[in-house]
């Protein structure tokens, strides 16, 4: 007798309900790339926030305030509540991995990794596919040859053995693979340990695990070879290329920076550094981390002010700060164009120059931060050109502003070159902000305002039109007698596309930006009567900007060495970490939308070639 399990005996009708209730579920637990980012740069914070405020030496910081410098940290924004100096060692280390972890360039290169290791799946899948089917084809030809070759006079070959003998049928058993052939390391070291203590031998059958994982990863990666010049081959491999070199490039601008700066610092003006108890190598390493991460963060207590007349480390600093951010894109595609002309025109190298080729024609396919040949020369004009009209405007203000004609004029153009760098993305301060000119404040905030909306944006909002209008029509909403009259895009309709997504992005983020500002005036209103020199409704709206535009400039406060925002009240901390994780994801919707079109184009492709 069968016994039954209550808890698995479903009527008909639950079982009805519970197939209607998965698409319901499934919807619910959906996750895509955006809410991922969005898991990833909340939850981090938050777990390291605990941390860091468990470890703290003295009982004077808060968790709000911990909480703020770890979202601070990997959201680029910058902007310290507290003095990061005065910070213990683990907490400085905590805030170093998170500036690190919450880039976008590490962040491009992982997710560009996990593509390339997709697409190689899928050409593995078909070419696994291919080579069972070639195998079938030919026993199916063999068995067949073999039946039409035998004459219809034979006995059938199982009435006896002699009959199998005689005509030369083979008897197909099955076999099983040795043990000894398949567990050879462990227990040639099993036999080794058992002379050895517990400890050893431990590690030893260990070591014995890691050594046959390897062995049988190395048979499955050699035994499986792909076929490249199949559809999905040369975009498995440019995916492949880009993602080694856009985290070769993070490496090694970083290690360069950190032992440059580091060194540097170590060596001729470690003074700096130990004016505020910090390393001098650590306090070097730092600073040049920040600044290719373009975050703003530095364990000196006036950020770049006691650097105001040091070549080396301000123009180290102000290229990592372009490395880093505005001239990524550039730098990556001068990148792959010098590899593909230095690669030999030889026959050996026909793929590897196609592969080239195809990266550069197609290079938001590839990766988001590769932009193609007039955007990348459009992008490096912009550049050039805000960073100049900031540079000038530094400059003339020297002539009316204390603080900036104080210095000398060699070292102030100087000054004034790494002040503009770093408006727009860096976050660091060669002077006090809260003595320039208003009106350079005003420039000042709408450089910050404008880094915001990158050329990225427009770039990756008219490549996922284009696979929109590329794509199968909607029924719903596709003007049929348009596609047939032009099937393809005018220049009018792609810069009127360009033209509305700024525009719901400027409007969208303007109230954004407006009703945190709105919040945070009512919210500090006791603080406009207690210092109404400090609390200003123009310092606000900087702060805000700022943490939007996740660059850290900031105003600071009289008489204290971290940011305005550290004089606020809880609730308008909060808010501002709303803000900076906004301004961190604004464009993240567009960019996944095109993340995965390279995949599915290529598992389209390997579809219609193999159906199933």
């Amino acid at each position: 007798m069968k016994l039954k399990n209550p808890a698995l005996d479903w009527s008909s009708a639950a079982y009805d309900d519970f197939q209607l209730s998965m698409p319901i579920m499934a919807d619910l637990f959906k996750l895509n790339s955006l809410t991922l980012h969005y898991a990833y740069f909340v939850l981090t914070p938050m777990i390291v926030s605990v941390i860091y405020y468990t470890v703290t030496h003295n009982g004077d910081l808060r968790y709000v305030d911990a909480l703020f410098m770890c979202f601070s940290a990997v959201t680029g924004t910058g902007i310290d509540v507290v003095d990061v100096s005065s910070q213990n060692s683990i907490q400085q280390g905590l805030l170093f991995a998170l500036i690190i972890l919450g880039h976008a360039i590490p962040i491009c290169g992982v997710l560009s990794v996990q593509r390339a290791w997709s697409l190689r799946a899928a050409l593995e899948d078909d070419t696994s596919n291919n080579d069972m089917r070639c195998i079938i084809d030919a026993e199916k030809d063999k068995i067949t040859t073999a039946v039409k070759e035998l004459p219809s006079c034979l006995p059938s070959p199982t009435e006896s053995e002699i009959a199998q003998q005689d005509y030369g049928f083979i008897t197909v058993v099955e076999s099983t693979p040795d043990k000894y052939d398949q567990e050879v390391g462990v227990e040639s070291i099993t036999a080794q340990a058992s002379s050895l203590s517990t400890a050893q031998s431990y590690i030893l059958r260990i070591a014995a695990v890691f050594t046959n994982m390897a062995r049988s990863a190395r048979k499955n990666w050699t035994r499986r070879s792909i076929d490249y010049n199949q559809p999905g081959g040369v975009e498995c491999l440019s995916v492949t290329l880009v993602s080694i070199l856009v985290l070769a490039y993070f490496i090694g601008f970083l290690c360069i920076g950190i032992v440059g700066i580091g060194v540097w610092s170590h060596v001729f003006r470690p003074d700096i550094a130990h004016e505020d108890g910090v390393s001098a190598f650590w306090g070097g390493a730092f600073l040049a981390t920040s600044a290719l991460c373009n975050n703003g963060m530095s364990l000196i207590t006036t950020n770049m002010g006691p650097f105001q007349r040091e070549a080396f480390p301000l123009l180290t600093a102000g290229f990592l700060v372009l490395a880093g951010n505005t001239l990524f894109p550039c730098l990556l595609r001068l990148l792959v164009w010098t590899i593909r002309k230095v690669t030999p025109k030889h026959s050996d190298w026909d793929l590897w120059r196609q592969v080239l080729d195809h990266t550069l024609d197609r290079s938001q396919s590839v990766c988001n931060y590769l932009y193609p040949s007039w955007h990348t020369w459009f992008l490096l004009g912009t550049v050039i050109f805000l960073n100049c009209i900031m540079w000038a405007a530094f400059e003339l203000s020297a002539i009316h502003n204390e603080e900036i004609g104080a210095l000398p004029p060699g070292y102030r153009i100087l000054d004034g070159l790494f002040q503009a760098l770093s408006v727009r993305g860096g976050g660091f301060s060669i002077v006090a902000f809260d003595r320039l000119p208003q009106a350079l404040l005003i420039l000042y905030g709408l450089m910050m305002y404008l880094s915001a909306f990158p050329v990225s944006t427009t770039i990756c909002g008219l490549e996922s039109f284009r696979q929109s209008f590329s794509s199968p029509p909607n029924e719903d909403n596709f003007d049929y007698a348009s596609e047939k009259c032009n099937p393809q895009l005018s220049r009018f309709a792609r810069a009127r596309f360009v033209y509305d997504q700024l525009r719901s992005q400027f409007d969208n983020d303007m109230w954004w930006l407006c009703l945190a500002i709105l919040l945070i005036t009512v919210v500090e209103s006791n603080n406009y009567k207690a210092h109404p020199l400090a609390f200003s409704t123009f310092n606000i709206i900087f702060e805000v900007i700022s943490a939007y535009s996740c660059v850290g400039e900031t105003m600071g406060f009289p008489g204290k060495s971290y940011a305005f925002s550290g004089e606020w009240h809880t609730f308008s901390k909060l808010l501002l970490i709303v803000v900076a994780l906004r301004g961190k994801i604004r464009s993240m919707p567009i960019k996944v939308e095109g993340t995965g079109c390279l995949e599915q184009h290529t598992l389209d492709d390997l579809n219609c070639k193999n159906p199933t």
